[in-house]
């Protein structure tokens, strides 16, 4: 639903661009402004709302993705006559809501059945298996450019560098 900074969000442009690169028509719809901090090279349609974005939607022969629990029952919808419903799973969403089992229930209610579910790790794979979901991993891959062997660099053998965030869902 938004185009902000964030590491999922990444995930999604850099599946974007690469499903361009490899020949695929594609547009990111959103309820977000066009992201400055990534070089998104695919269309961008931003919606003043969840209803414009899901009738617009509605009208495409296409696959269309969810990628997040509040964009589920657009897609699901705007897949209901046209189209084929997938539903790309980073976390199962319950998480976000450990103190409030009303908005769990919510979060899961939204993992449709009639969805093809697509995720990024082992445990999201078995967290939704318990529901009945079967899906496929794909998990999260490695910009090379940005993240390679330094040659001709001295290593330390005993030596850890760890970067994350104090967030209870990061476990860090």
């Amino acid at each position: 639903n938004d185009t902000g900074l964030a590491g999922g969000i990444r995930m999604v442009f850099d599946h974007l661009n690469r499903l361009q690169e490899r020949g695929h028509d594609v547009e990111l719809y959103s309820l977000g402004k066009d992201p400055t901090w990534f070089d998104l090279k695919v269309p961008h349609r931003s919606f003043k709302s969840y209803e414009e974005l899901c009738e617009k939607l509605a009208k495409q022969d296409a696959i269309k993705v969810a990628t997040w629990w509040e964009t589920g029952k657009w897609v699901w919808l705007g897949s209901i006559t046209k189209g084929i419903p997938v539903f790309y799973v980073q976390d199962v969403e319950d998480s976000y809501y450990k103190d409030d089992k009303v908005m769990q229930s919510t979060v899961i209610a939204g993992y449709k059945p009639e969805f093809n579910y697509l995720t990024i790790s082992v445990n999201n794979q078995e967290n939704l298996a318990k529901m009945g979901r079967k899906a496929t991993n794909i998990t999260c891959g490695i910009d090379a450019k940005t993240f390679n062997v330094i040659k001709n660099t001295t290593r330390d053998d005993n030596t850890l560098l760890a970067i994350g965030r104090k967030h209870y869902l990061k476990n860090f």
